[in-house]
């Protein structure tokens, strides 16, 4: 039973946040020419609705965590992810993509919240670095099957019902099961009281931007970057990403290890920032394919 609760927690986390992530930054161009819309635009479709729908999610989903079982939670970013890849994959208007990143967005905010929940209920703080590989890892396929998909001069549309795909895949992998998740003495305050009150929920919120959402946002747009700046193939460029994501990958898991063996969560935090601070801006004034 521990090797499928591990294998479902890393598939759900690839497929369910971490390639609702990386899906639109190989078809950036694809989406500019077919809907006739600049790169403003797309940064709406890719990252202002996503992100608009993952902040409810997760919102909703913090009150819904007191009140349902973590299993139904997780069944519900599957459907969510489900609907929203399909209404993206057919729609054939700007207002149809958003509705379909907005719903992607949900599943990605309630996928927050439950996923490694379960994780750290049933394997501690090894299985939460084993959520974050499976994140990491499917944004990074996302990127690289994307780009390939995008050289090969097949519809951009094929890349996300490929994602709807995942999460159906994904619905029936964790066991049915109760699973007790540990509350803490400030979960009946209310989210309102708590940010109002606790300087801890601020330290938390801006680790979360610093580490998560940066990276998505560079996701994001890494392809497109490198095509236009670095005069990449979509492939080479999807190659590469692939390598960025799946490094990231491995440091989580390593991460997770050293954290559950003694080393101090704090310090891997502020050496992990630093370095990847200067990764991006290494990556931002370089000019050849050594630097990026």
């Amino acid at each position: 039973m521990s090797v499928r609760r591990s294998c479902g927690v890393f598939v759900l986390a690839a497929a369910i946040i971490g390639w609702n992530c990386g899906n639109v930054g190989p078809v950036v161009g694809s989406l500019q020419r077919e809907f006739d819309i600049g790169l403003g635009e797309v940064g709406l479709l890719s990252g202002a609705f996503f992100f608009a729908g993952s902040a409810a999610g997760s919102l909703i989903g913090a009150e819904l965590a007191r009140r349902i079982r973590v299993m139904a939670g997780i069944w519900a970013c599957c459907v969510l992810s489900l609907v929203g890849n399909v209404i993206f994959a057919l729609g054939d208007s700007v207002a149809l993509l958003a509705l379909g990143r907005v719903f992607a967005g949900l599943a990605f905010g309630l996928g927050a919240i439950f996923v490694p929940a379960y994780a750290r209920a049933i394997g501690g703080v090894k299985m939460v670095g084993l959520f974050g590989a499976g994140l990491t890892l499917g944004v990074a396929a996302a990127l690289f099957l994307g780009s390939v998909l995008e050289g090969a001069d097949v519809s951009w549309r094929v890349a996300f019902f490929i994602t709807a795909a995942l999460a159906a895949i994904a619905l029936p992998i964790l066991p049915n099961e109760a699973v007790e998740i540990p509350r803490t003495a400030s979960e009946g305050e209310g989210l309102i009281r708590e940010c109002l009150t606790n300087q801890a929920w601020w330290r938390v919120q801006l680790l979360g931007l610093t580490t998560l959402t940066i990276p998505l946002v560079v996701g994001a747009w890494l392809v497109h970057f490198l095509i236009n700046d670095y005069d990449m193939t979509a492939a080479e460029a999807g190659a590469f990403a692939f390598g960025l994501f799946g490094l990231s990958a491995v440091m989580r898991d390593i991460a997770g290890r050293m954290t559950a063996s003694g080393d101090s969560p704090a310090l891997l935090v502020i050496v992990g920032l630093a370095i990847g601070a200067g990764g991006l801006v290494l990556l931002g004034v370089g000019d050849s394919t050594l630097a990026a």
